[in-house]
């Protein structure tokens, strides 16, 4: 039999070849396009989408909006549509925790008189995107299996763009550079990282790419039909090869703590246990195989663990103390901490606070994050009796945001809260899998 293609897979197959053009147009050829007529592309195609679809689209965008200028008037199209195709049927606790923010952010705004506005926008829109996956997402009938594999595949497009952009700007040069020992993929040791039309520093990289590894791995283990190989093979390899190449010591060391927990989680049946130990040493034997290679990138991860800061973490255990010896010293900032958008300006300290946990105390105050964790607790609690692998990613990304951010650089935070979805697979999706 033939297989038709319906009007609904059309219009995502149309918007998806869109978006990749648009992203190949101004990142790899550098095309100069009015961020207003992109804005006006998305909303003239995403208008005819139905609440469903949107949500779809929406995934596979999270990631790639890092190619993006005006994340936040895309992401605002996309709330308001859903809202619209909604019928604007929003529960209380989205509206009241939506609210409780924003007129936190709002005071902080005012009290301090330093935010800028756009940013502050910027922050908003990706906060209530983070609080509609969280909220609201759970109680949409669509399949949350489909919309973890549309992130994914955004995720690989993000990385494809990336790798693009190098080879666009170095050309021959890029492979090289690949296996230069100072080099670190997200960051550049000369200042030619700024030169680059796709701009993501290392441990952002590093973040993604290790959700990347994860959610397709729990993804191929808890979904019965494994015979998407781009997605369940492909797309952990390739996403894990460039975690490393990042050489971030948070994502080598919790990446190596996910590969034994999926062991060991997954240890019921013979046969699980040999797909579990068949596909993580598929990845491991490949990365090996890649790095004994090359000695230099081999030679510069195992200098990362041996640097001069490692006993401060790259220094951020000193950031640890002073964000907390100035939390604790001012009322202001225990009451409504300093606001998500430019709360190292309001600080005044040298660098970014390296702690998500912390990030979320500082910026929200004493109130504000205990309302924030009661927001990010309550669904594992309604949760707690789900299948235990499911909670993986979202445990390995709390871990790792111990090392970096989670509020601000705002784009942290679509990775975190996309783990949450892998609890509504079996709990909110037995009517609809795909």
């Amino acid at each position: 039999m033939k297989k038709t293609i319906s009007i609904k897979q059309l219009k995502q197959l149309l918007f998806l070849i869109v978006i990749i053009l648009i992203i190949f147009l101004t990142k790899v050829l550098l095309v100069k396009i009015n961020p207003l007529i992109i804005d006006l592309l998305f909303l003239f195609i995403l208008i005819f989408f139905g609440k469903e679809e949107l949500l779809y689209m929406l995934a596979f965008s999270l990631p790639i909006m890092a190619c993006f200028d005006n994340v936040a008037h895309i992401l605002l199209i996309y709330l308001i549509l859903v809202f619209i195709k909604s019928k604007f049927k929003i529960s209380l606790k989205y509206v009241l925790a939506s609210l409780f923010f924003i007129i936190l952010e709002l005071i902080a705004h005012y009290y301090y008189n330093v935010s800028d506005v756009n940013r502050m926008l910027g922050y908003l829109t990706c906060f209530l995107i983070f609080l509609y996956i969280i909220i609201e997402l759970p109680h949409c009938n669509i399949s949350y299996k489909k919309f973890l594999k549309m992130y994914i595949y955004g995720t690989l497009t993000l990385f494809i763009f990336y790798l693009l952009t190098i080879f666009s700007y170095y050309k021959t040069a890029a492979f090289g550079l690949l296996l230069n020992n100072d080099f670190r993929l997200g960051s550049f040791v000369h200042g030619d990282f700024e030169y680059l039309s796709i701009n993501i520093n290392a441990n952002t990289l590093a973040f993604y790419a290790l959700i990347g590894v994860f959610l397709p791995v729990v993804l191929k283990i808890i979904d019965k039909d494994s015979k998407n190989r781009l997605l369940y093979y492909f797309t952990p390899i390739f996403t894990a090869i460039l975690g490393f190449l990042t050489k971030s010591r948070s994502f080598i060391i919790v990446f190596i703590l996910g590969f034994f927990i999926i062991i060991l989680i997954n240890s019921k049946t013979k046969k699980q246990v040999f797909n579990s130990i068949i596909l993580m040493s598929l990845i491991s034997i490949i990365l090996i195989i890649l790095l004994n290679s090359n000695n230099v990138i081999l030679k510069s991860i195992i200098d990362r663990f041996h640097s001069s800061d490692m006993s401060t973490a790259s220094g951020r255990s000193d950031l640890f103390k002073l964000y907390n010896d100035a939390f604790f010293n001012k009322t202001s900032y225990k009451l409504i901490g300093s606001g998500v958008t430019d709360y190292k300006l309001i600080y005044n300290l040298p660098n970014s606070v390296h702690n998500g946990v912390q990030q979320v105390l500082i910026s929200y105050g004493l109130f504000g994050f205990i309302v924030f964790a009661s927001v990010l607790i309550s669904p594992i609690i309604k949760y707690r009796k789900d299948k235990l692998i499911s909670f993986v990613p979202l445990f390995l990304a709390f871990i790792f945001i111990q090392t970096i951010q989670l509020l601000n650089p705002y784009m942290l935070m679509f990775p975190f809260a996309i783990c949450y979805v892998m609890l509504y697979i079996n709990n909110c999706d037995k009517s609809k899998i795909r």
